[in-house]
């Protein structure tokens, strides 16, 4: 039978990490492995690197995040990249802006469809808080693809600082 292991916890502040282990004694092979590591310093700045091994068919490497750059300004983004196929599967890239009483999200996303083609959308929400909604299931697919996403609220404190991580 296989051997299993994983382990999760939070490994410095604000860092997180996973790691998960499947190896066949019978093959003497690892047959998943998948590694994972989130900052989040706090909520609407978060970025994930990810690793995903399957013998035999999978390797790609995540990385995804949310963070402010300038006020009232969000960039969020995602690239899911197969290094056995060297090509990206999925992407998305986009912004937030919070007006305070409206917040405006605007993204695109590319998704492998063959090993040939992709399809990309171009997805746009308004929000006028109070008032309505327009959506094009920007938030879901945001909240899907970028662990940690938060959802801006224009009727939260305002944070004004900015930084690109690393520097």
């Amino acid at each position: 039978s296989d051997l299993l292991a994983a382990v999760s916890g939070t490994v410095a502040p604000h860092v997180t990490a996973d790691a998960g282990w499947q190896y066949n004694t019978d093959l003497n092979q690892t047959q998943r492995l998948n590694l994972a590591v989130r900052y989040n310093p706090k909520p609407g700045k978060v970025v994930n690197f990810a690793y995903r091994h399957t013998a035999n068919s999978i390797k790609q490497f995540d990385i995804s995040g949310q963070w402010p750059v300038a006020p009232q300004w969000n960039a969020v983004g995602r690239l899911n990249y197969s290094t056995r196929d060297r090509r990206a599967l999925e992407s998305l890239a986009g912004f937030e802006y919070d007006g305070g009483c409206w917040g405006l999200r605007v993204s695109v996303h590319r998704i492998a469809t063959t090993t040939r083609t992709a399809s990309t959308t171009l997805l746009f929400e308004l929000e006028l808080n109070g008032l309505s909604k327009t959506r094009n299931n920007t938030f879901d697919l945001l909240s899907r693809s970028i662990g940690g996403y938060t959802r801006f609220d224009p009727r939260a404190p305002r944070h004004d600082e900015y930084q690109v991580p690393g520097l």
